[in-house]
């Protein structure tokens, strides 16, 4: 890195160590509204994570052959599903058709 990367780098890494402090310090001194807001914000300090969806936090390797295979699975079930209405709205129709008075009658 070059000397102004440190210096931001080493200037990140202040201002973050110095606000954590200060919202430990209104953790403890602070009371009311100030103080659930500062344990709020505590908690989703990277390493503490505590407020953090886990769905979020859980990461997953899945192989490409894995997600090809549930892609496939899905499209099967929906490939299912439709040719199931299609095939109920066939029946329909035709109990419809059987139901109309002939017009010959």
């Amino acid at each position: 890195m070059r000397e102004y990367d440190h210096v931001v780098a080493n200037d990140a890494r202040s201002i973050r160590n110095l606000l954590i402090n200060k919202l430990l310090e209104n953790v403890v001194g602070a009371r009311g509204a100030v103080q659930l807001r500062a344990i709020e914000m505590m908690g989703k300090v990277r390493g503490v994570s505590l407020f953090e969806d886990s769905q979020a936090t859980q990461e997953r390797d899945i192989s490409d052959e894995e997600t090809d295979r549930k892609l496939r699975e899905k499209l099967e079930l929906l490939s299912q599903r439709r040719e199931e209405e299609a095939r109920k709205q066939r029946e329909d129709a035709e109990v419809a058709q059987m139901q109309e008075p002939d017009e010959d009658e």
